[in-house]
């Protein structure tokens, strides 16, 4: 497990949510923000995936679903937000409880 694993994994999550409530429909947005600069410049498809890193299978399936969503007819956005602007955040995600 890496960190960037773990960032494409939440970015496919959160895109699975959104397929599941706009399934059978068209013309919906998603912006996701994320504090990854990797992961959200590959997602926007500006930095290539490395097939031998850790993550690579995590990013195949990320932009698998980024592209059926756009297929149907849907707008993906990745913004990317600076540690510095995404403290609490950070904060949630090193909760133990």
């Amino acid at each position: 497990m890496s960190n960037n694993f773990a960032e494409f994994y939440g970015a496919w999550y959160a895109m699975m949510m959104f397929y599941a409530q706009v399934h059978g429909t068209t013309g919906c947005i998603l912006t996701c923000y994320g504090d990854s600069k990797l992961v959200v410049n590959i997602i926007n498809n500006r930095w290539k995936a490395d097939p031998n890193k850790l993550y690579y299978h995590a990013y195949d399936s990320c932009n698998k679903l980024r592209n059926t969503l756009i297929k149907e007819g849907h707008t993906v956005h990745f913004i990317w937000i600076p540690r510095d602007n995404n403290t609490l955040c950070d904060e949630l995600s090193k909760r133990t409880t």
